[in-house]
């Protein structure tokens, strides 16, 4: 085999070597990302991902998982469930487990329909005394020296007056009224802090 020849024969299988490179990376890019979890299950970006395990994305810092969009009218992140929870966050130290900020003119929170709180209820001060104490409020909420308490009473108490008190080591609180009435009074509450 001639020098020319043996060169030829070098070029066409560096060619093809790289025809089949590109044809690699094309293929690869016009493919959904798959992410490798921790349980071995790839989630694929742009694509239905079905199973009955957990796929979990888990970081040591930073953001575990981000979602950006640049469509005012799409959602960056969007949950959905026939039984449980569309979205579900949970914190086990101080920080928040679902943070809601807005950098805009928009709320930092909006939601379609009513709104269930844990630390909410109604209290019923009982015809002819003054205060109610509400206990405990929940045995996984601490009620902090930075807590406040909305009161809101069902009837006009008028000319009485409506305020509480809490109880940091019993984790309660009590509503007081400044005189008593002849019929039960209702006070809506809400524990916020």
């Amino acid at each position: 085999m001639s020098a020319s020849t043996d060169l030829r024969s070098r070029r066409a299988l560096l060619g093809a070597g790289l025809g089949a490179i590109a044809a690699t990376v094309a293929a690869t890019l016009g493919r959904p990302v798959r992410a490798l979890a921790v349980t071995d299950n790839p989630l694929e970006i742009d694509t239905a991902n079905a199973g009955t395990m957990t796929t979990s994305i888990e970081t040591t810092s930073g953001h575990g998982f981000q979602a950006v969009t640049d469509d005012a009218t799409a959602a960056g992140l969007w949950g959905s469930s026939v039984s449980g929870y569309g979205v579900y966050g949970r914190a086990s130290g101080t920080n928040p487990a679902v943070l809601a900020d807005s950098q805009g003119d928009g709320p930092a929170l909006r939601a379609n329909g009513r709104v269930q709180l844990s630390t909410s209820g109604v209290a019923t001060i009982a015809t002819g005394h003054t205060s109610v104490t509400v206990s405990p409020i929940l045995p996984s909420v601490d009620v902090s020296t930075g807590s406040f308490v909305l009161l809101t009473p069902s009837v006009n108490i008028a000319p009485r007056a409506l305020w509480y008190t809490t109880n940091t080591t019993a984790n309660t609180l009590t509503i007081h009224m400044s005189s008593s009435r002849s019929k039960a009074t209702k006070v809506s509450w809400l524990l916020l802090g």
